[in-house]
């Protein structure tokens, strides 16, 4: 990709920026721009009604002409873009080097590993399952420590009867 437009293109543009400046004098708008795009976009004719008949008859020529000389009007417009983005890019970019490997880097080769990621996996399971009923025991026997504490209370407070035989029994239960 070059950062000039072919000679064939160019000239083209010209001729047709010409045509446009008898059609538009005085236009507010770039006419070289607007060649170049009324050439480079496919659909132009198509939706350039406001464009005289002679000018659509020179586009439709100068793209014959281009395409016998083996030259993609279509993607002219994309080429001068990149073509005059591409310095600016270039001055405005910096590449370092040496880029070197944080230890981000050297955990995740060992945690996504085929082998020696799956074991870690498996083994941070059987670490989490192991501590949830091992540090669950303690609130659970409080829990239940509670629950019959508030049994024996109310059956104490209910006296001996049928309701009382419902409750669980502080002494059942060991």
């Amino acid at each position: 990709m070059g950062s000039r437009p072919s000679p064939a293109l160019a000239a083209e543009a010209r001729a047709l920026r010409d045509l446009l400046a008898g059609v538009y004098p005085g236009a507010p708008f770039d006419l070289e721009t607007e060649a170049v795009l009324l050439l480079s976009d496919e659909k132009s004719p198509a939706r350039a009604s406001g464009y005289p008949a002679a000018l659509l008859t020179a586009v439709e020529a100068a793209r014959s002409r281009l395409d016998a000389a083996g030259v993609d009007w279509r993607t002219a417009a994309i080429e001068a873009r990149y073509a005059r983005v591409g310095p600016v890019a270039d001055a405005v970019t910096r590449v370092t080097s040496e880029q070197r490997e944080t230890r981000s880097d050297r955990l995740d080769r060992v945690v996504t590993h085929k082998v020696w990621g799956m074991l870690i996996f498996f083994g941070l399971m059987a670490l989490m399952f192991q501590s949830i009923f091992t540090l669950a025991e303690l609130p659970m026997n409080i829990l239940e420590r509670g629950v019959q504490s508030l049994a024996s209370w109310t059956a104490d407070l209910l006296g001996p009867g049928r309701c009382a035989a419902l409750l669980p029994r502080a002494s059942s239960r060991a």
